[in-house]
C-alpha cells in the first residue's frame, strides 16, 4: 500500500504580501469579498485582523508594483514603489520595521514621500495622498509589511546562498580572489580554502 503525503496549505486570504489587483480580482468574486469580515471602517480584513491590501480601492488604482515612466531613476535603476519603499526603509530604520499600526504612521508617510519620486508621477502620488485616511494608512502599512518580508526572508536567503557558494566551499574548490583577500588567504595561505582555517 502506498501512502501519499497530502500537501497542506493555508487559505489564500491569510497571505497578502503583494497587491497584484488583477490576479486577486480574477481569483475572488465580488460575493466572496462582500462575505469577508470588515473592520469598523468598512475595510476588508484577513483572518488575522489586518486589512487586506489587495481589496483596497487605492491598491487597485495604484498597485504597489507600479513604476511610472516619468519617475526619476535611483542610481541608474528603475524601481517599482514597493522596492523603493523597502530600500528607504532599510536605509532609515535598519532592522526596526515601521509596522506598528498607529505609532509608526508618520514614519511610513515619510518613507512613502521619500520613495515616491523614484517610482511615481506627481499625479499618482496625489491620488495616493488624496485617499481616505484609513485606506491610506492601510496602503502604507501594506508597503511596510512587504518590506518586512524582504528583510526577514529574501535577503537572508540570498546571503545564505552567497555564503554557501562563495565562502563555505568544499576543500577542493577555492573562493574568489576578493573573498580570499578578505579572509586572509594570501601569501603562505593562498592555496588554502576557508574550510582549512
Amino acid at each position: 500500500m502506498i501512502c501519499r503525503k497530502k500537501s497542506i496549505q493555508a487559505p489564500a486570504e491569510d497571505y497578502d504580501t503583494h497587491s497584484d489587483s488583477e490576479s486577486a480580482g480574477a481569483l475572488q468574486s465580488p460575493e466572496t469579498v462582500r462575505s469577508r469580515k470588515r473592520n469598523s471602517k468598512g475595510l476588508v480584513c484577513l483572518r488575522n485582523g489586518n486589512v487586506a491590501m489587495r481589496d483596497l480601492d487605492l491598491a487597485s488604482r495604484i498597485p504597489t508594483k507600479t513604476r511610472d515612466d516619468d519617475a526619476a531613476k535611483m542610481f541608474n535603476a528603475k524601481l517599482p514603489l514597493t522596492k523603493a519603499f523597502s530600500l528607504f526603509t532599510m536605509m532609515a530604520y535598519g532592522p526596526r520595521m515601521p509596522i506598528e499600526k498607529a505609532r509608526d504612521e508618520s514614519h511610513r508617510r515619510i518613507l512613502l514621500l521619500s520613495a515616491a519620486p523614484y517610482s511615481l508621477s506627481i499625479e499618482s502620488l496625489e491620488t495616493i495622498l488624496a485617499a481616505d485616511r484609513d485606506e491610506l494608512n492601510a496602503y502604507e502599512l501594506g508597503l511596510a509589511k512587504n518590506a518586512q518580508q524582504i528583510f526577514k526572508y529574501t535577503l537572508p536567503g540570498w546571503l545564505a546562498n552567497y555564503m554557501n557558494e562563495r565562502v563555505f566551499t568544499p576543500r577542493d574548490v577555492y573562493p574568489s580572489d576578493d573573498v580570499k583577500m578578505h579572509l586572509g588567504l594570501t601569501g603562505a595561505h593562498a592555496q588554502m580554502s576557508f574550510m582549512n582555517l
